[in-house]
Protein backbone atom coordinates (compact mmCIF):
# COMPACT_ATOMS: atom_id res chain seq x y z
CA UNK A 1 0.00 0.00 0.00
CA UNK A 2 3.16 2.52 0.81
CA UNK A 3 4.10 1.53 -2.99
CA UNK A 4 1.20 1.83 -4.67
CA UNK A 5 0.74 5.14 -6.64
CA UNK A 6 -2.91 5.35 -5.52
CA UNK A 7 -3.61 2.74 -2.91
CA UNK A 8 -6.62 1.34 -1.58
CA UNK A 9 -6.20 2.10 1.71
CA UNK A 10 -4.60 5.45 3.23
CA UNK A 11 -2.57 3.85 5.81
CA UNK A 12 -1.53 7.67 6.26
CA UNK A 13 -4.52 8.27 8.58
CA UNK A 14 -2.88 5.83 10.96
CA UNK A 15 -0.09 8.35 11.64
CA UNK A 16 -2.92 10.73 13.05
CA UNK A 17 -3.64 10.34 16.65
CA UNK A 18 -7.78 10.89 16.41
CA UNK A 19 -7.96 8.30 13.65
CA UNK A 20 -5.27 5.39 15.02
CA UNK A 21 -7.00 5.59 18.39
CA UNK A 22 -10.48 5.20 16.45
CA UNK A 23 -8.71 2.13 14.28
CA UNK A 24 -8.25 0.49 17.84
CA UNK A 25 -11.70 1.43 19.51
CA UNK A 26 -12.77 -0.10 16.36
CA UNK A 27 -10.96 -3.01 16.22
CA UNK A 28 -11.13 -4.01 19.93
CA UNK A 29 -14.45 -2.61 20.08
CA UNK A 30 -15.84 -5.17 17.82
CA UNK A 31 -14.24 -7.90 19.70
CA UNK A 32 -15.38 -7.13 22.45
CA UNK A 33 -18.88 -6.43 20.87
CA UNK A 34 -18.72 -10.26 19.58
CA UNK A 35 -20.02 -10.89 23.78
CA UNK A 36 -23.49 -10.15 22.04
CA UNK A 37 -23.33 -13.10 19.87
CA UNK A 38 -24.07 -15.63 22.94
CA UNK A 39 -26.08 -13.33 25.07
CA UNK A 40 -29.04 -15.46 24.13
CA UNK A 41 -26.93 -18.98 24.67
CA UNK A 42 -26.45 -17.29 27.94
CA UNK A 43 -29.72 -16.57 29.41
CA UNK A 44 -30.98 -20.03 28.11
CA UNK A 45 -28.16 -21.98 29.97
CA UNK A 46 -28.42 -19.48 33.39
CA UNK A 47 -32.46 -18.91 33.59
CA UNK A 48 -33.57 -22.10 32.07
CA UNK A 49 -34.84 -20.45 29.39
CA UNK A 50 -36.13 -22.43 25.68
CA UNK A 51 -33.65 -21.05 22.92
CA UNK A 52 -36.67 -19.07 21.31
CA UNK A 53 -37.29 -17.22 24.39
CA UNK A 54 -33.65 -16.63 24.96
CA UNK A 55 -33.80 -15.26 21.88
CA UNK A 56 -36.55 -12.58 22.78
CA UNK A 57 -34.47 -11.61 25.65
CA UNK A 58 -32.35 -9.88 23.00
CA UNK A 59 -34.94 -7.14 22.52
CA UNK A 60 -33.93 -5.08 25.00
CA UNK A 61 -30.14 -4.78 23.41
CA UNK A 62 -31.56 -4.16 20.17
CA UNK A 63 -34.42 -1.21 20.79
CA UNK A 64 -32.21 0.67 23.20
CA UNK A 65 -29.32 0.08 20.19
CA UNK A 66 -31.76 1.77 17.39
CA UNK A 67 -33.25 4.02 20.02
CA UNK A 68 -29.73 5.70 21.03
CA UNK A 69 -27.73 5.33 17.49
CA UNK A 70 -29.87 8.91 16.46
CA UNK A 71 -29.37 10.34 19.49
CA UNK A 72 -25.60 9.76 19.01
CA UNK A 73 -25.90 11.18 15.51
CA UNK A 74 -27.59 14.53 16.46
CA UNK A 75 -25.21 14.81 19.86
CA UNK A 76 -22.04 14.45 17.99
CA UNK A 77 -21.86 18.13 16.13
CA UNK A 78 -23.00 19.49 19.60
CA UNK A 79 -20.37 17.53 21.71
CA UNK A 80 -18.03 15.66 19.55
CA UNK A 81 -17.15 12.49 19.80
CA UNK A 82 -14.84 11.94 22.67
CA UNK A 83 -17.03 12.46 25.24
CA UNK A 84 -20.03 9.90 23.50
CA UNK A 85 -17.18 7.34 22.61
CA UNK A 86 -16.31 7.65 26.86
CA UNK A 87 -19.83 7.86 28.58
CA UNK A 88 -20.74 4.88 26.20
CA UNK A 89 -17.37 2.93 27.26
CA UNK A 90 -18.55 3.39 30.73
CA UNK A 91 -21.84 2.39 30.60
CA UNK A 92 -20.74 -0.51 28.34
CA UNK A 93 -18.38 -2.03 30.96
CA UNK A 94 -20.67 -1.19 33.80
CA UNK A 95 -23.43 -3.35 31.65
CA UNK A 96 -20.63 -6.26 31.23
CA UNK A 97 -20.12 -6.07 34.96
CA UNK A 98 -23.65 -6.51 35.71
CA UNK A 99 -24.09 -9.29 33.41
CA UNK A 100 -21.46 -11.03 34.80
CA UNK A 101 -23.22 -11.53 37.88
CA UNK A 102 -26.50 -11.47 37.12
CA UNK A 103 -28.40 -13.77 38.65
CA UNK A 104 -31.99 -12.61 37.92
CA UNK A 105 -33.95 -12.11 34.53
CA UNK A 106 -34.46 -8.12 35.91
CA UNK A 107 -31.05 -7.50 36.44
CA UNK A 108 -29.87 -9.01 33.04
CA UNK A 109 -32.58 -7.30 30.72
CA UNK A 110 -31.09 -3.81 32.46
CA UNK A 111 -27.45 -4.75 31.63
CA UNK A 112 -28.88 -5.54 28.41
CA UNK A 113 -29.89 -1.96 27.93
CA UNK A 114 -26.74 -0.42 29.29
CA UNK A 115 -24.99 -2.45 26.73
CA UNK A 116 -27.22 -1.56 23.99
CA UNK A 117 -26.70 2.06 24.84
CA UNK A 118 -22.79 1.82 25.19
CA UNK A 119 -22.08 -0.14 22.17
CA UNK A 120 -24.06 2.51 20.38
CA UNK A 121 -21.97 5.28 21.56
CA UNK A 122 -18.69 3.71 22.02
CA UNK A 123 -18.34 1.87 18.63
CA UNK A 124 -20.93 3.55 16.56
CA UNK A 125 -21.46 6.59 14.37
CA UNK A 126 -19.18 8.43 16.86
CA UNK A 127 -16.18 6.63 14.76
CA UNK A 128 -17.53 7.44 11.47
CA UNK A 129 -17.58 10.74 12.44
CA UNK A 130 -13.75 10.98 13.40
CA UNK A 131 -12.78 9.33 10.32
CA UNK A 132 -15.08 11.87 8.04
CA UNK A 133 -13.63 14.73 10.08
CA UNK A 134 -10.06 13.56 10.04
CA UNK A 135 -10.02 12.77 6.32
CA UNK A 136 -9.86 14.62 2.69
CA UNK A 137 -12.43 14.52 0.63
CA UNK A 138 -10.23 12.54 -1.53
CA UNK A 139 -9.63 9.67 0.94
CA UNK A 140 -13.00 9.15 2.51
CA UNK A 141 -13.91 6.23 0.62
CA UNK A 142 -10.84 4.88 1.60
CA UNK A 143 -11.01 5.75 5.48
CA UNK A 144 -14.46 4.43 5.49
CA UNK A 145 -13.26 1.08 3.95
CA UNK A 146 -10.70 1.07 6.38
CA UNK A 147 -12.86 1.28 8.95
CA UNK A 148 -15.38 -0.73 7.59
CA UNK A 149 -12.20 -3.66 7.34
CA UNK A 150 -11.63 -3.31 11.37
CA UNK A 151 -14.72 -3.63 12.16
CA UNK A 152 -15.42 -6.79 10.40
CA UNK A 153 -12.00 -8.21 11.72
CA UNK A 154 -12.54 -7.28 15.15
CA UNK A 155 -15.79 -9.38 14.88
CA UNK A 156 -14.56 -12.54 13.38
CA UNK A 157 -12.04 -12.80 15.59
CA UNK A 158 -14.07 -11.89 18.65
CA UNK A 159 -16.48 -14.55 17.74
CA UNK A 160 -13.84 -17.07 17.16
CA UNK A 161 -12.00 -16.01 20.51
CA UNK A 162 -14.74 -15.92 22.60
CA UNK A 163 -16.29 -19.28 21.39
CA UNK A 164 -13.22 -20.52 22.22
CA UNK A 165 -13.31 -19.28 25.79
CA UNK A 166 -16.74 -20.15 26.07
CA UNK A 167 -18.12 -23.45 27.73
CA UNK A 168 -21.28 -24.69 25.95
CA UNK A 169 -21.98 -27.44 28.76
CA UNK A 170 -24.66 -27.71 30.75
CA UNK A 171 -22.23 -26.49 33.65
CA UNK A 172 -20.55 -23.66 31.64
CA UNK A 173 -22.33 -20.70 32.87
CA UNK A 174 -19.14 -19.75 35.19
CA UNK A 175 -17.59 -19.62 31.62
CA UNK A 176 -19.78 -17.27 30.50
CA UNK A 177 -19.49 -15.07 33.51
CA UNK A 178 -15.72 -15.24 33.48
CA UNK A 179 -15.86 -13.88 29.52
CA UNK A 180 -18.07 -10.86 30.35
CA UNK A 181 -15.73 -9.87 33.27
CA UNK A 182 -13.10 -9.77 31.45
CA UNK A 183 -14.69 -7.79 28.45
CA UNK A 184 -16.16 -5.61 30.98
CA UNK A 185 -12.42 -5.01 31.70
CA UNK A 186 -11.73 -4.48 28.13
CA UNK A 187 -14.48 -1.53 27.71
CA UNK A 188 -12.84 -0.16 30.50
CA UNK A 189 -9.33 -0.08 28.47
CA UNK A 190 -11.57 1.08 25.49
CA UNK A 191 -12.87 4.09 27.43
CA UNK A 192 -9.29 5.20 28.44
CA UNK A 193 -8.09 5.29 24.96
CA UNK A 194 -10.65 7.13 23.96
CA UNK A 195 -9.86 10.09 26.74
CA UNK A 196 -6.99 10.10 24.22
CA UNK A 197 -9.07 11.55 21.35
CA UNK A 198 -7.97 15.60 20.44
CA UNK A 199 -10.69 16.33 18.43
Amino acid sequence: ERKAIEPILPLDLLKRRDTLIASIVTLVGYLAMAGTYYFSTFASMAFGFSYSMAAYMMLPLTISSLITTPVVGKLLDKVGAKPIMVVGGIIAAVGMLIISYATDIYLFTFALILIGIGNASIVGNALYYIFLDETDKSQRASGQALLNILLNTGSLLGGAILASALDFSASGVVSFRHVYLYLAVVYVVLTILSLGIIG
